[in-house]
């Protein structure tokens, strides 16, 4: 029923392609924001940041770019890595129109700079939202082992359920406020919050087959290695761009419902 009017691999395969367009203007971006994360409280990051993301931020720190120029310099180069970065949002944006066909398409120009705006406020929220996951990890997890004894239900539940949780709320408000405001149409959260839960819990599900399938495979050749896990994380990203439509989708169908039900 979904998929009947709409060719959703297409539309995948077009945002993987731009993903990878943008992919080294938008690594730019947010290695500055994970600089000025860890730049923020040196001591906070490095006692709670696994070995893992302590290695990537070390290598981040090590390597100067130009967004680390003072003045004019830096601002424009700061304001050309989130142009180019906002041509994965202007791509949502004309996706989320060509899903929306009852609805008049956006201004180009008008569009453009509103996806210029959204990236800018998608930085500002990953930044918002990492250190908001991390302090709360932290919080909570020292509350466990100052005040409650070290018994395997308290573990489990400090340890595990309650930051898995964090996360998970998490990344559901960023899918929560991208379809907010991707779609054309004035629609509030109480309608996309359904499809926003059910894609967050998607998304994290093929994370977790991800990771899983990089455990297995550390173990192979260099080469055979990296080329299996680079075609791990395309086909990764294509499902969960696939994914991603299929809410947007899952939403406009019950625009339509709506609709009708007010026509009655």
């Amino acid at each position: 029923m979904l998929t009947k009017d709409y060719d959703i691999s297409i539309f995948s395969a077009a945002i993987v392609f731009y993903i990878l367009s943008v992919f080294v203007p938008l690594l730019m971006l947010l290695s500055e924001v994970f600089r000025m994360l860890y730049q923020f409280n040196i001591g906070f990051f490095e006692e709670n940041l696994n070995e893992t993301a302590a290695s990537i931020i070390n290598t981040i720190l090590l390597t100067k770019t130009p967004m680390q120029m003072k003045g004019f310099a830096g601002a424009l180069f700061l304001f050309n890595m989130i142009w180019i970065s906002s041509k994965l949002m202007n791509a949502l944006n004309r996706i989320s129109d060509l899903v929306y066909v009852e609805v008049k398409n956006r201004n180009t120009l008008k569009l453009r700079i509103r996806s210029f705006v959204m990236m800018l406020f998608a930085v500002f929220l990953l930044f918002f939202d990492v250190v908001l996951m991390i302090s709360l990890n932290y919080l909570i997890g020292s509350f466990y082992k100052e005040t409650l004894p070290p018994i395997f239900i308290f573990r489990f539940l400090f340890t595990d359920v309650i930051p898995f949780l964090i996360n998970l709320f998490g990344i559901a408000v960023f899918v929560l406020l991208l379809y907010k405001y991707i779609i054309p149409i004035k629609i509030t959260f109480r309608k996309v919050l359904f499809s926003s839960f059910l894609v967050t819990v998607i998304w994290y599900l093929l994370t977790i087959i991800l990771r899983y399938y990089f455990s297995i495979n550390k173990n192979n050749s260099i080469i055979y290695g990296t080329f299996s896990s680079i075609f791990a994380i395309l086909i990764w990203l294509y499902f969960l761009s696939y994914v991603f439509i299929l809410g947007l989708v899952y939403n406009y169908y019950q625009y339509l419902e709506h609709g009708k039900k007010r026509k009655a």
